[in-house]
Protein backbone atom coordinates (compact mmCIF):
# COMPACT_ATOMS: atom_id res chain seq x y z
CA UNK A 1 0.00 0.00 0.00
CA UNK A 2 1.22 3.21 -1.01
CA UNK A 3 1.85 5.69 1.93
CA UNK A 4 0.48 9.03 1.88
CA UNK A 5 1.59 12.54 2.65
CA UNK A 6 0.44 12.66 6.78
CA UNK A 7 2.19 8.86 7.10
CA UNK A 8 5.41 10.30 5.66
CA UNK A 9 5.40 13.23 7.50
CA UNK A 10 4.38 11.56 10.90
CA UNK A 11 7.33 11.02 13.48
CA UNK A 12 8.44 7.72 14.00
CA UNK A 13 5.92 5.60 16.42
CA UNK A 14 9.12 4.10 18.47
CA UNK A 15 12.11 5.28 20.11
CA UNK A 16 14.98 3.95 18.65
CA UNK A 17 15.83 1.76 21.50
CA UNK A 18 12.39 -0.23 20.95
CA UNK A 19 13.09 -0.15 17.15
CA UNK A 20 16.18 -2.08 17.58
CA UNK A 21 13.77 -4.59 19.83
CA UNK A 22 10.85 -5.14 17.20
CA UNK A 23 13.22 -5.61 14.50
CA UNK A 24 14.61 -8.60 15.79
CA UNK A 25 11.44 -10.09 16.33
CA UNK A 26 9.81 -12.61 13.37
CA UNK A 27 6.66 -11.03 13.79
CA UNK A 28 7.47 -7.80 14.62
CA UNK A 29 10.25 -6.87 12.41
CA UNK A 30 7.60 -5.34 9.93
CA UNK A 31 6.61 -2.85 12.27
CA UNK A 32 9.78 -1.20 12.81
CA UNK A 33 9.87 1.65 11.13
CA UNK A 34 6.50 2.75 11.77
CA UNK A 35 4.85 6.61 11.83
CA UNK A 36 2.88 7.55 14.72
CA UNK A 37 0.51 7.76 11.80
CA UNK A 38 0.71 4.29 10.73
CA UNK A 39 0.17 2.76 14.27
CA UNK A 40 -2.39 4.79 14.61
CA UNK A 41 -3.84 2.86 11.66
CA UNK A 42 -2.74 -0.33 12.73
CA UNK A 43 -4.60 0.54 16.20
CA UNK A 44 -7.83 1.44 14.04
CA UNK A 45 -7.40 -2.35 12.36
CA UNK A 46 -7.06 -4.29 15.43
CA UNK A 47 -9.84 -2.22 16.82
CA UNK A 48 -11.89 -3.00 13.99
CA UNK A 49 -11.17 -6.15 13.89
CA UNK A 50 -12.10 -7.05 17.95
CA UNK A 51 -15.30 -5.09 17.84
CA UNK A 52 -16.76 -7.43 14.91
CA UNK A 53 -14.50 -10.61 15.78
CA UNK A 54 -17.37 -12.79 17.36
CA UNK A 55 -19.02 -14.61 14.01
CA UNK A 56 -15.54 -14.36 12.68
CA UNK A 57 -13.94 -16.21 15.17
CA UNK A 58 -17.05 -18.66 15.75
CA UNK A 59 -16.61 -19.44 11.86
CA UNK A 60 -12.56 -20.25 11.71
CA UNK A 61 -13.31 -22.52 15.28
CA UNK A 62 -15.97 -24.82 13.46
CA UNK A 63 -13.38 -25.30 10.47
CA UNK A 64 -10.48 -25.55 12.49
CA UNK A 65 -9.86 -29.04 12.32
CA UNK A 66 -10.02 -29.01 7.97
CA UNK A 67 -6.78 -27.72 7.80
CA UNK A 68 -3.83 -29.93 9.80
CA UNK A 69 -1.55 -28.20 12.70
CA UNK A 70 1.06 -27.80 10.54
CA UNK A 71 -1.13 -25.36 8.30
CA UNK A 72 -0.47 -22.87 11.40
CA UNK A 73 -4.18 -22.18 11.52
CA UNK A 74 -4.12 -22.91 15.09
CA UNK A 75 -1.62 -20.28 15.80
CA UNK A 76 -3.39 -17.63 13.43
CA UNK A 77 -7.16 -18.37 15.35
CA UNK A 78 -4.94 -17.87 18.73
CA UNK A 79 -3.27 -14.86 17.79
CA UNK A 80 -6.92 -12.92 16.33
CA UNK A 81 -8.56 -14.35 19.67
CA UNK A 82 -5.81 -12.51 21.78
CA UNK A 83 -6.28 -9.57 19.49
CA UNK A 84 -9.94 -9.41 20.31
CA UNK A 85 -9.28 -9.84 24.15
CA UNK A 86 -6.45 -7.15 24.13
CA UNK A 87 -9.52 -4.95 23.04
CA UNK A 88 -11.93 -6.15 24.46
CA UNK A 89 -10.92 -6.81 28.53
CA UNK A 90 -7.67 -4.98 28.14
CA UNK A 91 -3.92 -5.26 27.07
CA UNK A 92 -2.08 -8.41 27.81
CA UNK A 93 1.53 -8.97 28.31
CA UNK A 94 4.38 -10.89 26.04
CA UNK A 95 5.01 -13.25 28.43
CA UNK A 96 1.08 -14.10 28.79
CA UNK A 97 0.86 -14.47 24.98
CA UNK A 98 4.09 -16.53 24.64
CA UNK A 99 2.41 -18.59 27.26
CA UNK A 100 -0.38 -19.31 25.54
CA UNK A 101 1.00 -19.79 22.13
CA UNK A 102 3.39 -22.48 23.83
CA UNK A 103 -0.09 -23.86 25.39
CA UNK A 104 -1.44 -23.90 21.20
CA UNK A 105 1.69 -25.27 20.22
CA UNK A 106 1.93 -28.61 22.51
CA UNK A 107 -2.01 -29.20 21.64
CA UNK A 108 -0.92 -29.30 17.69
CA UNK A 109 1.97 -31.58 18.55
CA UNK A 110 0.08 -33.77 20.54
CA UNK A 111 -2.38 -33.80 17.79
CA UNK A 112 -0.23 -34.37 15.24
CA UNK A 113 1.09 -37.58 17.27
CA UNK A 114 -2.52 -39.00 16.98
CA UNK A 115 -3.26 -38.14 20.54
CA UNK A 116 -5.92 -36.00 22.06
Amino acid sequence: MASDDQSDQSPPAFAAEFCQQVATGKYTRWATHLTEDQLMAVLWAVGEFAFRSTPILASLRRHRDESPPISGVPRALLALHLLDQMVIRGAISLDDVRKQMRIEDEKCRQGENGQS
